[in-house]
């Protein structure tokens, strides 16, 4: 229905956060930062961590290991970061209210240099198989970009989705009193362009989506929305090294 999208600026009231107070608290807490060379590009904390052996992992020296044990049950359970769900208590009511069937990891991603081209699926999850079982929910993955408001620069100039690896950068655009989108999985590559000395971290929702609610918006957010909004030229898996095979329409 809305798989030729890249990118929907969701019709979401805006996150309820001082903005300033969570700077400082990702600025704190990082549970691990993703080196180039000896060069941090990125710090990322987990509000909603996994449950691992019925305790929630607060600390594990991987906590990526963590969450691979708690997704391998058929239902991988997750919880708030206790330190996190008691300082942003309606941050979370608002992430909640999200059309997820069921909530899984948030993750913040605070950057602190350029990230370049990638997908965030790899393997047969890039695969056409994944497009073909993905594509009546696509744009399905939801990211939340936080930065002061009036940072008209970073709030339309930092996250971007090409259509071929290293090709035409189309940047997000977020309107006032937005902040939330939903991103294709299966289409499009995505990075984020660094503003030195300016403060953005985003944070990537997963989970299993509430198909009816997820759509409903979607389409809602269009219409009101219509110029928040990359349609892609092409319709169909990604090229590039993310891609396993090229794509084939069914039945072609």
């Amino acid at each position: 229905m809305f798989e030729d999208w890249a990118a929907i600026v969701l019709d979401v009231p805006p996150a309820p956060v001082d903005i300033e107070d969570l700077r400082d608290f990702v600025q704190h807490h990082a549970d691990h930062c993703a080196f180039v060379d000896d060069r941090i590009r990125h710090v990322t904390f987990h509000a909603r961590k996994p449950v691992v052996d019925g305790a929630l992992v607060l600390h594990a020296p991987s906590l990526a290991d963590a969450v691979a044990r708690a997704s391998q049950e058929e239902t991988p359970p997750f919880g708030w970061d206790p330190v996190f769900a008691g300082r942003f208590s309606p941050l979370t009511t608002w992430f909640e209210s999200l059309p997820f069937a069921r909530l899984d990891g948030i993750t913040f991603v605070t950057q602190t240099a350029d990230i370049p081209d990638h997908l965030d699926v790899f393997g047969d999850h890039s695969a056409v198989t994944y497009y073909e079982a993905h594509r009546a929910v696509e744009p399905a993955f939801y990211r939340a970009v936080f930065t002061r408001d009036h940072d008209e620069e970073v709030r339309s100039g930092s996250f971007y989705v090409t259509e071929t690896f290293g090709g035409p950068r189309r940047f997000v655009a977020f309107p006032a009193g937005r902040n939330l989108a939903a991103v294709s999985t299966s289409t499009v590559y995505h990075g984020a362009v660094h503003h030195p000395g300016r403060f953005k971290t985003t944070a990537a929702v997963y989970g299993a989506l509430d198909d009816d609610r997820h759509l409903e918006l979607l389409g809602r957010s269009l219409a009101r929305l219509p110029r928040a909004a990359i349609r892609l030229t092409r319709p169909g898996p990604v090229d590039g090294p993310g891609a396993r095979r090229p794509y084939r329409p069914p039945h072609e």
